[in-house]
């Protein structure tokens, strides 16, 4: 394989995995929304008989968990979704010729 073909493959892979990471983590934001709510509810539950510092850093580090536990995945599987089809597609273009 030619080099200027496997950069073309390598790059135009590399560059669909991340639109498809910010595709699966934009489209995952209503739910990853409901679950930091809740996971700041449960930290401030948790966080209770820690006054005054669980007050403040419960929800804090529940938000951040429960939002995680949804947006994590989804920009994972979003990126390994956008890599295949990149490489497809980068594979199946026809090969360019450079002028010297």
């Amino acid at each position: 394989m030619e080099r200027s073909r496997s950069d073309r493959i390598a790059g135009q892979t590399v560059g669909t995995a991340a639109m498809g990471a910010v595709a699966g983590a934009g489209t995952s934001v209503p739910i990853a929304a409901t679950s930091a709510l809740v996971g700041g509810a449960l930290g401030l539950v948790f966080g209770l008989p820690f006054v005054p510092v669980g007050l403040v850093a419960g929800p804090v580090l529940g938000a951040a968990f429960g939002a995680a536990v949804i947006t994590v995945p989804a920009a994972a599987i979003g990126a390994a979704a956008g890599a295949a089809v990149g490489a497809v597609n980068a594979f199946n273009a026809p090969s360019r010729v450079v002028a010297d």
